[in-house]
């Protein structure tokens, strides 16, 4: 069965945890507030991430998980086919590749944080203590996808509350010749 294996350092107060989590199915609720199922082999926590210069969008995003009493989040990035979003914007983000940060904290811990979308409706796919929530992600845009202005260098993406987290990437543009 594919999964996503989340290995996160979550910050509550001045203790880091670190726990195992197995993610079976994955959704992403784009800068639209429309929900999209994602593969989860779509996830990763790559910090070094190619991408093709002319043709990649990047946003950032919140990547909401459940532990066994607790909803967590993480910073992340998505990156988008601009040829593909700018035909059919919905097949775009299901194909988006998500870029997690391996540090999160409690939902609670930041103002703001939930599975919603922008009328506060609740999408998280299964209460809090059902036993599949534990197994499902959700992946919330946090402003609409752009194009880069320069080639190479690191983007960033912060949650802040009572502990600030950041997922630092460098970026790396695929260049021509790099296939040999």
């Amino acid at each position: 069965m594919p999964h996503f294996l989340f290995r996160p350092h979550i910050h509550v107060g001045q203790t880091v945890l670190t726990i195992d989590f197995l993610i079976r199915s994955a959704g992403l609720v784009d800068s639209d507030g429309t929900l999209h199922a994602v593969p989860v082999d779509l996830l990763n926590c790559h910090v070094d991430l190619q991408y093709q210069k002319d043709t990649t969008l990047f946003a950032p995003a919140s990547f909401h998980f459940v532990g066994d009493e607790n909803r967590y989040e993480a910073p992340a990035l998505c990156l988008l086919d601009r040829s593909v979003f700018e035909q059919n914007p919905s097949a775009a983000w299901r194909n988006a590749r998500v870029s997690v940060a391996r540090f999160a904290v409690p939902s609670g811990s930041r103002t703001g944080a939930s599975f919603s979308n922008g009328a506060n409706k609740e999408l998280g796919p299964f209460p809090l203590g059902h036993p599949a929530a534990k197994r499902t992600a959700m992946v919330q845009a946090l402003a609409p996808p752009a194009a880069l202005a320069k080639g190479n260098g690191t983007l960033s993406v912060s949650l802040s509350g009572s502990n600030i987290v950041i997922h630092i990437c460098k970026i790396l543009p695929l260049n021509e010749g790099d296939q040999r």
